[in-house]
């Protein structure tokens, strides 16, 4: 998740952090299909599975968060 920096960075990072979402959606798919034979290697599978998707969903919700920033941010523009 990209810290933040103010409503404009928000803006432009939209699509970056959509990018990094979908790369940590198809490392997930790949812990799924790969089951590990032994006790430590399923241990690590399952934390990187956690982790997966937890970035998933801190991603969406920054999608979600930003675009709602970047949406208020013209209301006081009048055209």
């Amino acid at each position: 998740m990209l810290g933040p920096l103010s409503v404009h960075t928000y803006c432009e990072n939209r699509p970056i952090v959509g990018v990094l979402t979908f790369v940590a959606a198809f490392i997930f798919t790949l812990f799924i299909r790969k089951r590990s034979d032994t006790f430590w290697k399923r241990i690590l599978s399952g934390l990187g599975v956690a982790m997966c998707l937890l970035t998933t969903g801190v991603n969406i919700w920054f999608i979600w968060y930003a675009t709602r920033l970047c949406r208020h941010m013209l209301d006081s523009v009048k055209p």
